[in-house]
This record gives C-alpha cells, structure tokens and sequence, in this order.
C-alpha cells in the first residue's frame, strides 16, 4: 500500500497515542513512519509511558518537540499524520483547515465504530487509513457520507511478525469473538460459539472481558 506522503516534502507527524495496544497490529507500518527521514515528531499533549516507550524502540535518535513549535511554520510541512485512531485525537485549532490531515481508523477493540466516523466527519480529515473496508460500515452511512469515506480511504492492513503459535499446542480450535456495543449477536454466532465451547482440544475467547494490551497473548493457542 501507498502511503500519502511525499517523498520531497516534510511530514508533521503527531505521536500522542502512538503507544496504544489499540495499534499493536500497525506497530511496523507506524515505526516505519517514525524512522523515516522526512518524518518530524510532535506532541500535542504529555506523552505516556507507553507512547514514550514506542517512539525510543523506533525512533529513539529522534527528538519530539512541543506542537507550539510547529504552528510558525507549517509551510514546512506537506501533510500532518495523526498516529492515533480519530476517537482519540485533538486537533488545535492554529492548524487551520487547508492542511492536509490524515489518520488512524479502526484498530482493535474498536467497539464503537460510530464514534469514530463522527470524528472522521466532523475533522474532515483527508485520508484515512484503516483497517475496516468501507463494506463493512456500509450501514452507519448515509449515500453522500459513504462516497466521502470511500474517497479518503486507504487499507492499512494489520499485521503481527512474531510467530507466536506453539508447535506442542493441543488446540486444535481457537473461537476468538467481540461483541461490539452496537450491534446484537445473531442466534447463529450464538449456536456456533456454543457448540465449539463443547467440543475437545477448542476454546473460545471472549474479548470483552479482556484488556486489549493482553489480547494477543490470551489469543496464543496452548
């Protein structure tokens, strides 16, 4: 996938969030924009431990300035990438709306993906790079919304390299489910979970009993 960023221009790139386990499945892609050499690191806000901890593995040579020094010289810059999913953004209001802004859609334990398109609408951001396909909330859009999101999407899919996945493991099936907040399980989801839960070697998880930093390991067949 094509990024959109310039290879002759700066980008700003805010990395308030960058550490959230909401975005372990797009840690590569986002260290690959931190180390790249046209990348220039802001923060809005005070950075977490774990934002802090992300940004030291991939781009630890690198400083991260206050956003107060971007605002004098935003010409500098091409495009302004949000590492964060569009629930969980701020954006100042110096930086204006003829900028080029672009940001994170989706993630895991995305409960609510109706928070995050009323972001994306309402910040008007340019593009957005995500891990849902415009299909899959086909519903939640009226005809003029859906064009708008279809024309500023870019699939960012997910990835995790470490092979995790035991070559002893004795499960033979591993059921993993979220029930999103705003949508009912079908009787059928119900039927199958139910049916593997009685089944040898299977297990089924449920993550929202889980906290997301400790989804992929609960998901490690045993």
């Amino acid at each position: 996938m094509t990024l959109p960023f310039s290879e002759e221009h700066k980008l700003a790139v805010f990395v308030d969030g960058i550490g959230r386990p909401e975005l372990t499945l797009w840690q590569d892609a986002l260290g690959g924009i931190l180390q790249d050499n046209n990348s220039v690191l802001f923060n809005i806000a005070d950075l977490s431990e774990s934002d802090t901890s992300f940004i030291s593995k991939y781009a630890k040579i690198k400083a991260v300035q206050p956003s107060q020094d971007l605002e004098p010289n935003l010409e500098q810059f091409e495009t302004f990438f949000f590492a964060n999913t569009v629930d969980s953004i701020f954006v100042p209001d110096w930086l204006g709306h003829k900028i080029r802004k672009v940001c994170l859609f989706g993630g895991l334990n995305t409960k609510s993906l109706s928070k995050q398109l009323s972001k994306v609408f309402e910040l008007k951001f340019d593009y957005i790079l995500s891990d849902v396909l415009p299909d899959e909330i086909q519903s939640h859009l009226d005809t003029k919304q859906s064009s708008q999101f279809e024309k500023s999407f870019l699939f960012l899919p997910p990835k995790y390299e470490n092979n995790f996945i035991s070559s002893n493991s004795s499960e033979k099936i591993l059921f993993v489910h979220l029930d999103y907040e705003d949508t009912i399980p079908s009787t059928f989801h119900k039927v199958f979970r139910n049916t593997i839960e009685k089944l040898d070697h299977a297990r089924t998880v449920n993550l929202n009993n889980i906290p997301t930093k400790d989804w992929i390991e609960v998901c490690n067949p045993g």
